[in-house]
């Protein structure tokens, strides 16, 4: 499906209580900054028989904004293009990986003003081109994958703008806060962070009910 061609993007009920993801569709609409509406926004617009006041109806999980730190009012109302100027490369994803495969990564970033380089070969170009700056993006299926990581390190390091491998996150971070950031994102210091608080973290007694999150 094109997003392009859509004016708005529905999602579900505000009373439903289920915490809002981060799916291909949600980034894809912010990075279009289309209105992303409540489902209450067609059924009280169908009984008017004309639209309703969309901002009304604008999805706000407080939750959400407070993991993510954005505002989706401001974000929907910022029309800047956070990856104007940049070109994307994302490593192989493997099967099962917990991020978008590349085909949905690429109209996420394109739709926030970026260029999506789909192979190994058209990132070398933006490289020895200079005409474009490239970030490499990886997940953390990869970390594990000697053959990848060699050569998804080797483009990084080329990079005139970020030397390191980010996470999916950095892109996804920014278009919700229309500002993009490295620090933070790379992907082989948050993997070696995740990996040193789960070894250090104390077991929870069974006396205990409290959920660990």
């Amino acid at each position: 499906d094109d997003m392009k061609k859509a004016t708005h993007l529905i999602g579900s009920h505000l009373d439903n209580k289920l915490s809002m993801k981060r799916s291909s569709k949600i980034m894809q609409a912010m990075s279009l900054c289309l209105p992303i509406l409540d489902l209450n926004w067609l059924i009280e617009s169908a009984k008017k028989g004309y639209p309703l006041d969309e901002n009304r109806f604008i999805i706000q999980d407080k939750t959400a904004e407070e993991r993510y730190g954005f505002n989706m009012r401001d974000s929907l109302a910022n029309n800047e293009k956070v990856l104007n100027g940049y070109t994307i490369f994302v490593a192989p994803i493997p099967k099962g990986a917990k991020i978008p495969p590349s085909s949905e990564l690429k109209s996420i970033v394109e739709y926030a003003g970026g260029k999506f380089a789909l192979n190994l070969s058209q990132a070398k170009k933006v490289v020895n081109g200079k005409s474009s700056k490239l970030l490499v993006i990886g997940c953390v299926e990869i970390l594990n994958d000697k053959e990848i990581m060699k050569s998804t390190r080797e483009l990084a390091s080329q990079s005139t703008v970020q030397k390191t491998i980010l996470t999916a996150s950095c892109i996804f971070d920014a278009i919700m806060k229309k500002s993009l950031v490295f620090d933070g994102y790379s992907l082989e210091s948050s993997s070696s962070s995740s990996s040193s608080s789960s070894s250090s973290h104390k077991p929870v007694s069974k006396r205990s009910k409290g959920k660990v999150t």
